[in-house]
């Protein structure tokens, strides 16, 4: 319970100053020293690797000005060309007109010689271009390979999980599970009530991330979800008719019509879209519920800022008003409608526990995460139904959690490497950090405690169904996808048996997706011509698929990062499709 405290005292209840103030350079410095040291262990030579990047991109500086160059040489010889063809028909012109060239030399052999001069001048001039760049790109090409075979030792290095465990050293307040645990889920369930009210059979778990804030669980989750709606496919035809007119004169015309006919058909089509949603839970307040939506009120400018609680104030104290007549518990806290306008949580059910959640520093906290311009502000929406806190961000929503980090660090310079490293890692403890921000700020929250069901690490470990369609989803989608689809695909779990001895999830998936054909439907459209005409408009036409297939997961005990040595026994198994960020173990046995 010690560390509990530090975590607190950390903290403060104000996870903005706390954050600007301790956490974000203490978690720099932390990932400054991590990339270090691992540069150092790997043995590289640095100083030769920035020699030869250095040579790298001067080369590369050569190359596209020599890429310039033979651009403005192709270009000045085309308009050599079309300069001369013209000017040649010109003189042609005049010369047989105008008889304005004594003779035919000066027009049929002068300008064949001056163009051909040039052509040769430039030419030459685009040849030589050409082989200086082609040496210089050997180069280039050769520095750059250096570089990268000077710096490769360095990536097996930068372990799978880094980022979580940077997190958690910077701040201890936030630790992460190596899973979710079958048997953890399982007590989320019972003790929370928790269920993603966001799973469906359209919907899949492309990543899971769980853990806990001082003992209270959080998980959280992004959903591939299919919804289908319809789509507006158009097309057109352009027709003509003669019109006939007389005029004054009593001259008959013809004049040709034209008119552009367009037409369109709505036809069904998947739209699919991902959401994360970070689920936190706390026994604390059990059975309030309310809602909040994110207005962006960090971005008014003062006077915005102050119409706007102005028009919130008179909103909370006509509800008031109402509530009284009705007969309804709500009441505002009249003490600080400031709080309420921003917050704007009007349908919470049970006003005593929803005053023993805000308190007067809650309020105070939340108002700075909800106006805090350097960060994120008030881009979240905050839903909470009973046990469950349901919290759902912009900017968490924006970062690519389930990416493979290790893609933002290739490169072949390793001060680039540095740099690259710690944005990534910065970006990544940004965004954690603030999507609990909400939860830092309640005080009621960091004191309720919880007590875990601690496992034995050596005991056999099984993931939850939602962990399992996270990593299904990470393996190559054409092995268990049907082969006729052409969309995204939906993964869920039909069957499942755990093999104690062997440790492994044999699991039985079902893809689904759609398949899609084209189609021509003809729309009768009324011209100008008074004629009716068919348009024709081309649609597809999506129809479900689906394929079954059975696999074998295994869930190993470590994150890489932490050097299990029972990860690298699965190294060189050839059997193994999938060795994700945690070195779970996918085997794809066979379509069914």
């Amino acid at each position: 319970m010690k560390e509990n405290f530090n975590a607190i005292d950390e903290i403060d209840y104000d996870p903005i100053e706390a954050y600007n103030k301790n956490f974000k350079t203490k978690h720099k410095e932390l990932s400054k020293k991590y990339i270090n040291d691992i540069i150092e262990q790997s043995g590289i030579d640095v100083s030769t690797n920035k020699e030869e990047s250095k040579k790298y991109r001067k080369y590369s500086e050569i190359n596209d000005k020599l890429k310039r160059k033979g651009s403005i040489f192709k270009g000045i010889l085309i308009s050599i060309s079309i300069l001369t063809i013209v000017a040649l028909l010109i003189a042609s012109f005049l010369y047989v007109s105008l008889k304005w060239f004594g003779t035919p030399i000066t027009l049929f052999v002068v300008f064949p010689i001056i163009f051909i001069a040039s052509l040769s001048l430039f030419l030459t001039l685009i040849i030589k271009n050409n082989k200086i760049r082609k040496n210089n790109k050997e180069i280039l090409i050769k520095h750059y390979e250096k570089a990268k075979e000077l710096i490769a030792p360095v990536f097996p290095l930068i372990k799978h999980g880094i980022r979580e465990k940077l997190l958690t050293e910077a701040c201890s307040i936030i630790k992460f599970d190596k899973y979710l645990r079958d048997e953890t889920l399982f007590e989320y369930k019972i003790n929370f009530g928790f269920e993603d009210p966001y799973d469906s059979k359209n919907s899949s778990c492309v990543f899971l991330q769980s853990g806990y804030v001082l003992n209270n669980p959080f998980v959280i989750k992004k959903n591939l979800t299919m919804t289908m709606g319809t789509k507006n496919y158009y097309g057109s035809i352009t027709i003509s008719w003669t019109e006939y007119s007389t005029d004054a004169n009593g001259t008959r015309r013809a004049v040709l019509r034209t008119q552009t006919l367009t037409a369109h058909v709505t036809k069904s089509y998947p739209y699919y879209n991902t959401q994360n949603v970070l689920y936190y839970l706390n026994n604390a307040a059990p059975n309030l519920k309310f809602t909040r939506e994110f207005s962006h009120i960090e971005k008014l400018s003062e006077k915005e800022y102050k119409k706007h609680i102005n028009k919130m104030n008179k909103v909370f104290t006509k509800m008031d008003q109402e509530a009284i007549k009705e007969g309804r518990t709500f009441k505002s806290m009249s003490g600080n409608l400031e709080f309420e306008s921003i917050f704007n949580a009007k349908d919470r059910n049970n006003e005593l526990e929803y005053r023993l959640l805000f308190t007067p520093l809650a309020q105070k906290s939340m108002k700075k995460v909800l106006l805090d311009k350097n960060n994120y502000g008030d881009d979240f929406s905050f839903i909470k139904f009973n046990k469950i806190n349901a919290l759902i961000s912009e900017h968490l929503n924006e970062f690519p959690l389930a990416t493979n980090e290790k893609l933002f660090y290739e490169t072949y310079d390793v001060d680039i490497l540095i740099d690259n490293f710690l944005k990534y890692q910065e970006n990544y403890f940004k965004n954690i950090y603030h999507s609990f921000a909400p939860i830092f700020a309640i005080p009621l929250y960091l004191n309720t405690p919880y007590e875990r069901n601690i496992y034995e690490e050596d005991k056999q470990m099984f993931m939850s169904e939602y962990d399992l369609e996270y990593y299904i989803n990470l393996i190559n989608p054409k092995l268990i996808a049907h082969e006729n689809s052409k969309t995204q695909n939906i993964n869920k779990i039909i069957g499942r048996y755990k093999n104690i001895e062997s440790g492994y999830d044999e699991i039985d998936v079902i893809s689904s997706g759609f398949d899609s054909f084209e189609r021509v439907d003809y729309i009768s459209v009324r011209g100008g011509d008074g004629k009716l005409h068919s348009v024709p408009v081309t649609w597809y036409e999506y129809v479900p698929v689906s394929a079954k297939s059975r696999l074998h997961v295994k869930a190993l005990n470590k994150y890489e990062c932490e050097n299990d040595e029972t990860n690298q026994n699965y190294e060189n198994d050839s059997s193994i499709i999938n060795m994700n960020k945690n070195s779970t173990i996918i085997n794809f046995i066979r379509k069914m």
